[in-house]
């Protein structure tokens, strides 16, 4: 279950960091949620093992556990999210990713501390962080060949194709609407005495010829 928390808090917070653009009131409540949820995890995690850090260490312990887990989970849910979405935000993706090593670096030297002087922590995030510079601009070069086309996902995923149809449907809408009013409506014009077709009445059982004719009679040839 810790382990789970992690990698659902992380995918969570790289879908909120790619997204945010689209819509940040939706995506950042995204990216908290993912935040909470890694940090649950981190803490439980902590708690099961032998040597828990936050069982020892006093208030400003546990502050530096929290703040060190929330920049990880954020660092690592910067490179997934960009590596994922690379090709859909190609310009914005080399910053995310280096941001990320760096974030990830420092937030992982603060919840394990792997080494036991700070001199060492520093110049271990300070490689990182010169490590990253090189792959920005790779990656930063590669972006510039991609197509145009590709960075439409950062504006709402490529909404300039999907308008297309809406303008072919009213164009065709249009064209119907014309069509229609060249048309003449005669259906529903209604009889005049010169267009009514002329019957002869039928001879009574007497032979002589009724005055009227009979209402159903009119009513259906109406209805014709």
């Amino acid at each position: 279950m810790c382990y789970l928390a992690y990698f659902v808090g992380v995918s969570f917070q790289s879908g909120g960091i790619v997204h945010y653009s689209i819509d940040p009131g939706r995506y950042g409540k995204l990216v908290v949620i993912g935040a909470v949820i890694f940090i649950i995890g981190a803490i439980a995690s902590d708690l099961t093992e032998t040597e828990s850090r936050l069982r020892t260490s006093g208030p400003l312990g546990f502050a530096t556990f929290i703040v060190s887990s929330l920049i990880l989970s954020l660092g690592v849910g910067m490179i997934g999210g960009a590596v994922q979405h690379f090709l859909d935000i190609p310009t914005r993706a080399p910053y995310l990713i280096g941001m990320g090593l760096v974030l990830s670096a420092i937030g992982f030297h603060g919840r394990f501390r792997p080494h036991k002087h700070a001199t060492e922590m520093v110049v271990s995030i300070a490689l990182v962080g010169l490590l990253a510079l090189p792959i920005v601009a790779v990656l930063r070069s590669y972006s510039t060949r991609l197509p145009e086309a590709t960075a439409e996902h950062s504006d709402g995923h490529g909404d300039s194709h999907g308008d297309e149809a809406p303008d072919a449907a009213k164009d065709a809408a249009k064209d119907a609407r014309k069509k229609t009013a060249s048309v003449p409506a005669t259906n529903n014009i209604p009889p005049t005495e010169s267009t009514k077709p002329k019957t002869s009445p039928a001879p009574n059982s007497v032979g002589t010829t009724p005055s009227t004719v009979p209402a159903s009679d009119g009513h259906r040839d109406h209805a014709h």
